[in-house]
């Protein structure tokens, strides 16, 4: 006679679990650069892993995380950036990213990898240089695809939002001189 309470309660423990776990998955996730130590771990690389010679320095300040330096294109150079570690950064649950930021000398990227090669895809979102605040909103799914900073005309897929490893800042411009991005936060909803 007590199996079927068992049964019953275990399975009202199975659906609140499903329930909760989907309610957690379609949350939004915030990488806040000001309040929560988020940036301690990411790295600079800039284009002197290939030859290059632009510089770049990676301060966390009160506000936000900022990447300021100067893209060279001398020796087959052109872009400096700022990476997560490696890590699980699937954003399958979520349909859109909205980074605060200010730019200037250079427009730039938000970046994504699936691989830990650097000569196999990443998938980019742009945003333009600015020099106040700004918010600016795009659909995860429009991530294009790049194949060693150009692009291949292909977009993210479903699966490879799923599989995405690390994320950064890349610059966007292809152009020398300094710039200065800086980034409040980043917002997946």
């Amino acid at each position: 006679m007590h199996e079927p309470s068992l049964l019953r309660t275990t399975y009202a423990c199975m659906i609140l679990l499903i329930l909760l776990s989907s309610m957690t998955m379609m949350s939004d996730s915030t990488i806040d650069f000001k309040t929560d130590g988020a940036g301690q771990d990411w790295r600079v690389v800039v284009d002197g892993v290939m030859g290059g010679l632009s510089t770049a320095t990676l301060e966390l300040t009160e506000q936000s995380l900022v990447l300021d330096g100067s893209v060279s294109l001398e020796n087959n150079g052109g872009f400096a950036s700022v990476r997560s570690p490696y890590g699980d950064y699937s954003l399958a649950a979520y349909d859109s990213v909205t980074v605060r930021y200010r730019a200037t000398g250079q427009s730039f990227y938000l970046s994504t990898d699936i691989h830990r090669q650097w000569w196999l895809p990443s998938y980019r979102l742009h945003y333009p240089q600015s020099a106040e605040w700004t918010e600016l909103t795009h659909a995860v799914g429009s991530m294009k695809e790049t194949r060693i900073g150009e692009p291949t005309g292909n977009m993210i897929t479903a699966e490879q939002l799923d599989q995405i490893i690390q994320m950064g800042f890349i610059t966007g411009d292809k152009s020398s001189g300094p710039f200065r991005i800086e980034v409040d936060y980043i917002k997946f909803h």
